[in-house]
């Protein structure tokens, strides 16, 4: 019964503690202006439109709504991570990385901000810079096999064999169905004149379906019928 009555009363200290501690930051938080409360009703309003734009896939409306937003409320990141996300899909990439950058300022450690900047460096070929990025998107999430996959092609790229062979691996060990892996894995298998290694992951991306000039080329050097 004292066990019971004991763990009862740390029970209502801690709801005690919980209530004091919000209305202690609740006091301290500085009121908000009338400016201010008009300027996020506005913001709301604005990223929902924008948000609804790109569902219906126009683009243009929703990057002007975006703009609008960062506009609205400069020191938001949220904002020109969707303009960043929205000029890439555009293919506007140099205001995608633009946006992205700044971005990062607000929020350095964001997998996404990183792993875009990463997909738009790869594309102008700066991979040093790539590589960076995709590294500090895998440190916030360690998880996701396409970033170790994007990584190990920037390694291809700078020469760096065994690193890239290494990310292939932990792409395809997290996702062994990841078609685009194993056709990159066996482009790089191909160059280290590992042939048969490089045949087995090409016939994998060729059984899930993956259809590329790269297949192709492949599948002629090796003689292998599509």
């Amino acid at each position: 019964v004292d066990s019971q009555n004991r763990w009862k009363n740390i029970y209502f200290l801690g709801i005690v503690l919980i209530f004091v501690i919000n209305i202690t930051l609740l006091l301290a938080a500085p009121p908000k202006s009338h400016k201010e409360i008009n300027s996020r009703l506005q913001y709301k309003e604005i990223t929902i439109l924008a948000e609804k734009a790109k569902k219906m896939g126009k683009l243009d409306e929703s990057i002007k709504g975006w703009n609008k937003a960062a506009k609205l409320i400069p020191d938001l990141w949220i904002p020109h991570f969707r303009l960043g996300a929205l000029f890439m899909e555009a293919r506007r990439f140099e205001k995608s990385i633009e946006h992205l950058e700044i971005a990062r300022q607000f929020n350095p450690n964001h997998t996404g901000i990183n792993f875009f900047l990463g997909l738009n460096l790869t594309i102008f070929k700066k991979y040093d810079q790539s590589e960076y990025y995709f590294r500090r998107a895998i440190r916030s999430k360690p998880e996701n096999p396409i970033t170790y996959e994007r990584l190990a092609y920037v390694l291809h790229q700078k020469k760096k064999f065994q690193g890239a062979e290494k990310n292939f691996k932990i792409s395809l060990l997290l996702n062994p169905k990841f078609a685009l892996a194993h056709l990159n894995f066996a482009a790089l298998l191909a160059e280290l004149k590992r042939h048969d290694e490089a045949i087995t992951h090409l016939k994998y991306a060729i059984k899930l379906g993956l259809k590329t000039p790269m297949v192709n080329l492949l599948a002629k050097a090796y003689r292998l019928t599509l």
